[in-house]
C-alpha cells in the first residue's frame, strides 16, 4: 500500500466525486470513470432519491480511496466489502481494509 493516510485518501476521493445534484426522484453524481485515473474521462450515476444518491456516493468515494491507498482495483473481495457495508465512505473503506487484512 502507498504511504498515504486513510484520511488523505478519502479527501482525494471526496474531491473526485460530485455532491448529489437533482431534485425529487431524479438525482445524479459525477466522477471519474476509473478509480485508477482520476483525471481521465468521467461518468455519472443516477438515483431515484437523495438517500440513494448519498449511499452510491459513499460507495464510489470508498472505491476511489481504496485505489488511492493501493488496494487492488476491481478486486472482488474489496468490491464486496465496500458495497455490502453501510454507512459513510470511511466506514466502507475500513470494511475493505479489514477484508484485505483477512485475506
Amino acid at each position: 500500500m502507498n504511504a498515504i493516510s486513510k484520511t488523505a485518501a478519502l479527501k482525494v476521493a471526496q474531491k473526485a466525486v460530485s455532491a448529489p445534484q437533482g431534485a425529487y426522484t431524479s438525482w445524479a453524481l459525477y466522477g471519474p470513470f476509473s478509480a485508477d485515473d482520476l483525471s481521465g474521462p468521467s461518468t455519472e450515476l443516477h438515483a431515484t432519491s437523495y438517500s440513494e444518491a448519498l449511499d452510491k456516493r459513499a460507495s464510489w468515494v470508498a472505491t476511489i480511496a481504496a485505489s488511492v491507498l493501493g488496494l487492488p482495483n476491481r478486486d472482488q473481495d474489496v468490491d464486496v466489502a465496500i458495497y455490502m457495508a453501510t454507512g459513510s465512505a470511511k466506514e466502507r473503506l475500513e470494511a475493505a481494509l479489514a477484508q484485505v487484512a483477512r485475506a
